[in-house]
């Protein structure tokens, strides 16, 4: 993994732990509980986004769920890419 990549939105690389197992997260959205099951980086990069948006994680959340095609999950997984994608393309 691109260190520098992951240092641009203000993630300390170093304190992610690599060989975490995948873990569920309970949460209530729009209405009901559901979970997702994420690897740790992936959590911890959703809520560097929802820091980085100025959002509750729940907010961000709904608004994945939203617009899903995917489970949610994986339309997590994909939001986060996007996004950073997006983000380091417009800023190098």
């Amino acid at each position: 993994m691109n260190k520098v990549f992951l240092d641009k939105p203000g993630i300390n690389i170093d304190a992610l732990d690599f060989s975490q197992k995948i873990e569920k997260h309970s949460i209530n959205i729009a209405g009901h509980a559901t979970s997702v099951t994420l690897e740790p980086l992936f959590w911890e990069l959703l809520k560097q986004i929802a820091a980085i948006e100025k959002k509750a994680l729940r907010t961000l959340i709904e608004k994945i769920d939203d617009g899903r095609t995917h489970n949610l999950s994986c339309a997590i997984r994909i939001y986060i890419m996007t996004f950073f994608l997006e983000k380091f393309s417009k800023n190098p």
